[in-house]
């Protein structure tokens, strides 16, 4: 299962940096972690990403895949700074 959350700035923010927390929950049938990520990064006031580009980064998105049913919370986190 792909989930995508997001930590977006207000219209007067812009992104300095991001990042995430995954949940330690592990998966019973690997042994492993139950959540992996396919994309993080920086993104545009509609959430899209814009990876190197000169535009100003407006909010953080992280793509997840969940590998089992085991639940648990993803946490997205940005450092915010005003626009001036």
């Amino acid at each position: 299962m792909n989930k995508i959350g997001a930590a977006m700035c207000a219209p007067d923010e812009k992104v300095l940096w991001g990042g995430y927390e995954l949940p330690t929950t592990g998966n019973a049938n690997t042994g492993g972690l139950a959540y992996s990520v396919w994309t993080s990064g920086p993104a545009n006031a509609s959430g899209e990403p814009i990876g190197d580009s000169a535009e100003t980064p407006r909010g953080w998105p992280v793509g997840i895949h969940r590998d089992s049913q085991t639940g648990g919370t993803v946490r997205v986190h940005v450092m915010r700074a005003d626009i001036g």
